[in-house]
């Protein structure tokens, strides 16, 4: 058999895998966490109003580091190692990627148990942009965005610092409504995942869907999970995040051409499979520094409580959302053929503007329908206590 064909079956094993270990996992998650009452706090700004355990990316980890490391072993003991002259590279990588995603599951954990404050979590962000710099991953090229390729190594770093502290966190911002955040980090990571496939790098397109495995079972019972409902947590979040952001760096110090995703450069293909999450973060950062709060002050002005305000359900929303995804990904893939890639981004922009003022005229009509209704209901309650009391 091919040896291209017995990797892609192996990477179809680590998913596989992955997804049964999180099938087994998530519903028992559930049940410990009901019986010892760990519980996600509810408070204004959640969006829901019963007790649901916040524990579901406790499963993240393990899912991925077995179905990973035992679908490795298989593949060196049926003899397809990595090439000799990447093989020491991905070794380093990989080891500094545990090490990182070791150190995020447990500042994640503390937060989901005991809450952890933001800085001790930004410290935490910037620990490990500093691991996968130290492992050779980091933003060295910027493929023409700005006129820019080939970049200073000092330039790289603060990017790849900036790159993993914001994907981190505008992936834990966007998880606010059910199977936001692991609906658009599944289309992210599964991106990725085929993008490394096409490209014969078969670990990283490996550590996308392995994640993207564990992912499944734990959005199925996040959304249709009834009484077994489930939410991710920071520790999920901060591990998505992070993976997301190590691929998207690597695939910096990588052409991005491909049979299926042809984008001119790499940072316009990330922002593309990321649009959501990143433009939601810039807005609502931008939005808190002018109104004088810390662009880290929780509120409730993210996309997805604009669509709840304009009376969508959960599940409406998400799917809303997603579908916007998926339409920007495709759109900018048939750009990417006539526009360059500054021009691009400078597009989506734009396109994420529109949306947002569009959805904000709605709101201020929808706002304006439902007062006027609260009057008129006022004033009829008024006009019958007159009338009672004639």
């Amino acid at each position: 058999m091919d040896k291209t064909v017995v990797i892609n079956l192996l990477i179809c094993l680590t998913f596989a895998i992955s997804a049964a270990i999180g099938f087994i996992i998530v519903p028992r998650i559930v049940i410990i966490s009901r019986r010892k009452g760990l519980f996600d706090f509810i408070n204004e700004r959640k969006v829901h109003t019963k007790q649901v355990p916040r524990l579901g990316g406790v499963s993240f980890l393990p899912a991925l580091l077995f179905s990973v490391s035992f679908v490795m072993g298989i593949r060196y003991l049926v003899g397809i190692e990595v090439a000799d002259n990447i093989s020491h590279n991905v070794l380093v990588e990989t080891l500094f990627l545990l090490c990182s995603l070791v150190v995020l599951f447990f500042i994640g954990l503390a937060d989901d148990l005991i809450s952890v404050s933001f800085r001790y979590k930004l410290l935490s962000q910037v620990l490990v942009a500093v691991l996968m710099i130290a492992s050779g991953v980091y933003v060295d090229n910027m493929h023409g965005f700005f006129g820019m390729h080939e970049i200073p190594n000092w330039v790289g770093y603060i990017l790849t610092v900036i790159l993993v502290c914001f994907v981190i966190n505008a992936i834990n911002l966007i998880d606010g409504v059910d199977g936001l955040a692991s609906g658009l980090s599944s289309i992210a990571l599964a991106s990725l995942g085929v993008w490394f496939l096409e490209q014969h790098l078969f670990v990283y397109s490996m550590l996308a869907f392995a994640m993207l495995g564990v992912i499944i079972p734990f959005f199925i019972y996040n959304v249709f999970g009834g009484k077994n409902k489930i939410f991710m947590g920071d520790t999920g979040s901060l591990l998505i995040g992070y993976l997301i952001a190590f691929l998207s760096a690597k695939l910096c110090m990588i052409s991005v051409s491909g049979p299926v995703f042809e984008f001119r450069g790499a940072p316009i293909f990330i922002f593309a499979i990321l649009f959501i999450p990143l433009f939601d973060a810039a807005r609502v950062f931008v939005e808190r520094m002018r109104a004088g709060k810390s662009p880290f002050y929780p509120d409730k002005t993210h996309i997805h409580h604009k669509f709840l305000a304009l009376g969508f359900s959960h599940r409406q929303t998400m799917v809303s959302i997603v579908l916007v995804e998926v339409v920007v990904i495709v759109v900018d893939i048939i750009l990417s053929q006539y526009l360059d890639i500054t021009l691009m981004f400078f597009a989506n922009i734009v396109l994420g503007v529109f949306m947002m003022v569009v959805l904000h005229r709605i709101q201020s009509k929808f706002d304006d329908s439902e007062e006027v209704e609260h009057l008129k209901e006022f004033n009829t309650m008024s006009v019958e206590k007159v009338k009672n009391r004639i």
